[in-house]
């Protein structure tokens, strides 16, 4: 997508320099065409007024994704509960408000 694209929504600038950084690159790749959409930084609150803060959601031809970036580098493991970077426990800051049928662990 270009820079301006409407189907890319900044609902709020990110104050990172690194997720921006991130965010332009994903933006270069993404499709022009549809189903292609995407909306950066935005948060919900849950029915339990619990609040989650999403750095992109992207729906595509593969369906919708939600990403989260992080500043990081090495090697990052994980379940729904919590990620491993470099083998140092890190709180998931994707937990899902919405119960997975699926926990198994994943490599990256």
């Amino acid at each position: 997508m270009k820079p301006g694209s409407i189907r890319w929504v900044e609902v709020t600038p990110s104050e990172y320099a690194h997720e921006r950084s991130g965010l332009n690159a994903i933006r270069e790749l993404l499709s022009e065409s549809d189903p292609y959409r995407a909306w950066s930084n935005f948060t919900f609150t849950t029915k339990t007024n619990r609040q989650y803060e999403v750095d992109l959601l992207v729906i595509g031809r593969g369906g919708i994704y939600l990403l989260e970036l992080k500043h990081w580098s090495g090697r990052i493991d994980g379940d729904q509960q919590t990620w491993f970077h470099n083998r140092s426990p890190k709180d998931n800051p994707c937990a899902s408000p919405i119960p997975r049928r699926s926990t198994s662990s994943s490599s990256y």
